[in-house]
């Protein structure tokens, strides 16, 4: 993997997966690793689809913070 297409820590990043559980688990590792601003999607896809939003905005989910 070049350096320019690595993951940014200090970038804000969302995970979501269909349910929430496994973007859960992903965003915990990223946490780990140093990732600073991480989210996961409580709910995942669900919850998205919930929101019967035309195009993806943050602010149109819940987000469930990760410490």
């Amino acid at each position: 993997m070049s350096p320019s297409s690595r993951p940014t820590r200090s970038r804000f990043w969302v995970v979501i997966c269909g349910s929430g559980y496994r973007s859960g688990i992903a965003a915990s590792l990223l946490l780990a690793r140093g990732f600073a601003r991480v989210q996961n999607v409580r709910g995942g896809m669900g919850a998205y689809q919930e929101t019967k939003c035309a195009e993806w905005q943050a602010a149109d989910l819940v987000f469930s913070p990760m410490i």
